[in-house]
């Protein structure tokens, strides 16, 4: 059951007060737990720019906490999303972002892939070639080839590395277990996190 804290965060970003809403997006960075980290995705998919700005802000101090669901969201949310998703990314610097910023570079939606592509050069200057090119090597063969016209355009050297990487995307049974168990928590918690903003909080007063 979440603490007091959590609690009071989650009915605080639930008013149609805009100042409220911004305030429990910045608590919630501060706590950067997994509930909080719930909260800060939500509001990165919110229909107001104003609040979805504010949370782009703060999601960065969440820290790597933040990281897997901003991944997620990157490769899964609405454009707007996926935009506030990249650059969140592009300040973390974590390297597990690259792959599913490689793939957004290449994004249908113009904005996301502008986004995605700078978030990717960020990303890749901070983490090094090598390193990415490690986490690259192991992802599924679909999801290279899916990634390789963004990654060209960011790193055109590291392209061509990873072309001539064996596939190693086979995490064996207990790879495959690990990461089935892993999913099951993550929709436990969305779940819960839906159930406790079911409610309309768009503020009628804020722009969209």
């Amino acid at each position: 059951m979440a603490d007091a804290p959590v609690l009071e965060m989650v009915e605080q970003f639930k008013s149609r007060d805009i100042a409220k809403r911004m305030a429990a997006v910045s608590r919630a960075a501060e706590l950067a737990t997994p509930e909080a980290v719930a909260l800060l995705v939500k509001a990165l998919q919110d229909q107001s720019w104003s609040l979805r700005e504010h949370a782009v802000a703060s999601a960065a101090r969440a820290g790597q906490e933040a990281v897997p669901s901003l991944v997620r969201l990157l490769s899964g949310g609405v454009w707007f999303a996926r935009s506030s998703a990249a650059r969140v990314l592009a300040a973390s610097g974590d390297a597990r972002a690259v792959a599913a910023l490689a793939e957004q570079a290449a994004d249908g939606n113009a904005a996301v892939a502008r986004d995605a592509a700078a978030a990717l050069a960020a990303v890749l200057a901070r983490t090094g070639p090598d390193a990415a090119l490690t986490l690259l090597a192991g992802l599924p063969a679909a999801q290279r080839e899916r990634a390789l016209p963004g990654l060209e355009a960011a790193d055109p050297a590291l392209a061509s590395r990873l072309r001539q990487e064996p596939d190693r995307s086979d995490p064996g049974p207990a790879g495959r277990e690990q990461a089935d168990a892993a999913a099951s928590r993550l929709q436990g918690l969305r779940k819960a996190i839906k159930a406790a903003l079911k409610q309309d909080v768009k503020d009628d007063g804020d722009e969209p």
